[in-house]
């Protein structure tokens, strides 16, 4: 049997209304910290999955480093109900380190490996899969339901 990894990244930024800085990363639609965003109703869709032969890579994106405290914190309230249905991880600024760490030991450019810009987060969804020893990787948008038959 394969293993498999969902990669979900999940794009953050300040409260709503609160101002935002000129070093933000920019990103189409980042969930307010005081709002619930999508993330919690796509992971709905993969409890909801026959198989659950799989488990799941969060790829947590702040929209500024002075928010990953509050973010991840967020993001671990959302995934944390989910982990007694299937293996849930969230990537976030430490993982981040780690996996930049691995590849310049092993003479590969750590710097392909960001939470600010969309290439770089695609790169940390493969990584961080491969790093987990994933045989086949998924990648599913926060936004994203999925249908029961998805993994099949």
């Amino acid at each position: 049997m394969l293993k498999t990894t969902i990669t979900i990244p999940t794009y953050w930024t300040r409260k709503y209304g609160e101002k935002g800085s000129p070093e933000d990363a920019v990103f189409d639609h980042p969930t307010p910290l005081d709002q619930q965003g999508s993330l919690h109703r796509c992971l709905e869709s993969l409890a909801a999955l026959k198989s659950k032969d799989f488990q799941v890579l969060i790829i947590t994106a702040p929209v500024n480093l002075q928010l990953v405290d509050r973010v991840e914190k967020v993001v671990e309230k959302i995934i944390a109900p989910f982990r007694k249905i299937f293996p849930v991880i969230q990537f976030g600024v430490k993982e981040l380190e780690s996996a930049q760490k691995i590849l310049e030991s092993r003479d590969l450019e750590g710097g392909l490996l960001s939470l600010k810009s969309y290439p770089n987060i695609r790169n940390c969804q493969l990584i961080g899969a491969l790093l987990l020893d994933s045989d086949l990787i998924v990648a599913v948008d926060d936004d994203e339901t999925v249908p029961e038959d998805f993994i099949d």
